[in-house]
């Protein structure tokens, strides 16, 4: 067995153990570390840990997890891949359109013409360009709501 699955075998039941984050970003450095990474079965393995990691809501861990394959993959398309994805988790779930933008960008710069990264670029301009209009309706809508749960979501949104 890989040394890379050792250590990822430990954060699916530990996924705050440091020393098996650092074994693992030490060997994504290592220039015989970042072979192994490279290979097809630690790119499975990687994206089912961030598969895991995901459904169980550690989307900060998922985050490092697609840094590191980024760190060994020489691929391009693979490489726009996983900016792609990072892009997506961090726009979508950890509403970090900064960060996730310049992912997105960077997928641009890879494959001028991504669909999913261009969609999502024109959307977060769409809503900079509009968000006091946004902001406006969702106020709006939770000062007419009778119920107190909805409303308070609709103010916090």
């Amino acid at each position: 067995m890989e040394a890379y699955q050792d250590y990822l075998s430990i954060l699916d039941v530990e996924p705050t153990n440091t020393k098996a984050w650092a074994a693992l970003e030490e060997l994504a450095t290592a220039a015989e570390g970042a072979s192994g990474l490279a290979e097809p079965a630690a790119a499975r393995a990687l994206s089912d840990a961030r598969r895991v990691h995901r459904d169980r809501g550690e989307l900060e861990l998922v985050l490092r997890l697609i840094d590191i394959e980024l760190a060994v993959v020489a691929d391009e398309g693979r490489r726009a891949d996983l900016l792609l994805e990072k892009g997506r988790l961090l726009c979508e779930e950890l509403l970090d359109e900064d960060r996730g933008g310049e992912c997105l960008r960077q997928v641009l710069a890879l494959r001028p013409d991504d669909p999913g990264a261009q969609d999502m670029l024109a959307e977060i301009d769409r809503i900079h360009s509009n968000w006091e209009s946004i902001v406006e309706k969702y106020v709006d809508e939770a000062k007419h709501q009778t119920e107190r749960q909805l409303t308070t979501s609709l103010y916090v949104a």
